[in-house]
């Protein structure tokens, strides 16, 4: 949701303009300030110049249970980097009730509100629960309301677009700046670094690395967003073929590890060729890089046909030897630049399982992580079983 921006100011800027700039109520705090934009204000009443923290706006507009409702967010702030919290009732400024849905999510000391209005979904609960006396009456609210929750979902499909159009233009734009950093700071090593000492050359290091880490942050950032702007063509794919292709493309990795990539016989899939090719290229690296201390990668990949709840798919499974992944990280992996280790231990963005959660997705498949620490891990991929005959663009 929020890019890594490790400059304070240049992330409360990118937070600032987001929330100002998409179509749903959304919110930003610190620990000593709050700012609401336009479409926030109207939903509960209060403006800017009324709140001056998180704390006040609760109070505000949670009635008498505001310090136990803030005291929880604030714990759950702590814990987790992205959160939702859902079924709140406020009280408008006005004396009426809304019910709202706020997704939560965080980075260093900034916090950011994407506020939801639920109240007709509450609407639509509620009425469905009351012994409605006049059927036919009651058939008619019940439209009534289903086409108010339609518009407002057009809404959320509308503003989640945005999301995903800032992120990519944002992302873009901040790489010119970046080239000319980086490009600055070769000419400074060219042409100045046998003058420099040994602090001054440690400088130039330290800025020429991060600048290449942002680099690839940036480029991480756009994949994920290209991923889910993009329509996919589906086309069949020869996984034998598709396997032997990325495996080639690996062999220095595969090497330099002394690692071993098998596969058997491949059944063939329809889907994307392009983003397919990414998600193992992705997950076969992953399986090589990380290897337990003194022990070679072993990377293993089968297939065969599952049928789950009358439908038929292709499940893919690519086991590896590694480290492993803890339980109770299973899901947090998926999370755009979630890390587990350190980038000094093992390179990387802590966005390619990002991006393969949203493949899996776009073909209207499943990934899922079977490990313990220490055992491997295997990435379970179920892809939709598609009669070659009906092939469509989606």
């Amino acid at each position: 949701m929020i890019p890594a921006i490790t400059d304070t100011k240049l992330l409360k800027e990118f937070v600032a303009d987001f929330v100002n700039n998409i179509s749903v109520p959304a919110a930003w705090f610190e620990a000593d300030s709050i700012h609401l934009n336009s479409q926030a204000e109207t939903l509960t009443g209060y403006t800017n110049d009324e709140v001056t923290s998180l704390p006040d706006w609760f109070q505000r507009i949670s009635g008498e249970n505001w310090e136990e409702f803030c005291q929880d967010v604030f714990t759950k702030i702590k814990q987790y980097r992205s959160f939702t919290l859902n079924d709140i009732e406020v009280a408008h400024k006005d004396g009426s009730t809304r019910f709202i849905r706020i997704s939560v999510y965080s980075v260093k000391a900034i916090h950011l509100f994407v506020i939801n209005d639920i109240t007709i979904e509450k609407e639509i609960i509620s009425s469905s629960e009351i012994e409605v006396r006049n059927l036919s009456t009651a058939l008619l609210e019940i439209k009534r309301l289903q086409k108010r929750l339609v518009r407002e979902n057009k809404k959320l499909v509308k503003s989640n677009s945005e999301l995903e159009n800032f992120a990519y233009v944002a992302s873009h734009d901040l790489k010119e700046p970046l080239r000319k950093i980086v490009a600055f700071g070769d000419r400074l090593q060219e042409k100045y670094g046998q003058s420099l000492d040994e602090k001054g050359a440690y400088y130039i290091e330290r800025m020429s690395n991060s600048s290449r880490r942002m680099n690839a942050l940036i480029d991480d950032l756009l994949k994920y967003s290209r991923v889910s702007r993009n329509n996919i063509v589906l086309e069949p794919i020869d996984m034998q073929s598709l396997l032997d292709e990325i495996k080639d493309r690996l062999e220095n990795a595969i090497e330099q590890s002394n690692a071993q990539v098998v596969f058997g016989d491949c059944l063939p899939i329809v889907g994307s060729k392009s983003l397919v090719s990414s998600l193992f290229q992705n997950l076969i690296h992953n399986g090589i890089k990380f290897k337990k201390e003194g022990e070679d990668s072993k990377v293993h990949i089968t297939s065969k046909r599952i049928k789950l709840k009358s439908r038929k798919y292709i499940q893919y499974e690519v086991t590896d030897n590694g480290i492993g992944i803890e339980t109770e990280y299973h899901k947090k992996v998926f999370e755009i630049f979630e890390k587990l280790h350190s980038r000094e231990k093992y390179a990387g963005t802590g966005i390619g399982l990002s991006i393969c959660k949203r493949i899996m997705e776009k073909h209207n498949g499943k990934i899922i992580i079977k490990s313990e620490v220490g055992t491997g891990t295997t990435f379970v991929l179920q892809f939709p079983d598609i009669d070659k005959e009906k092939w469509k663009k989606k």
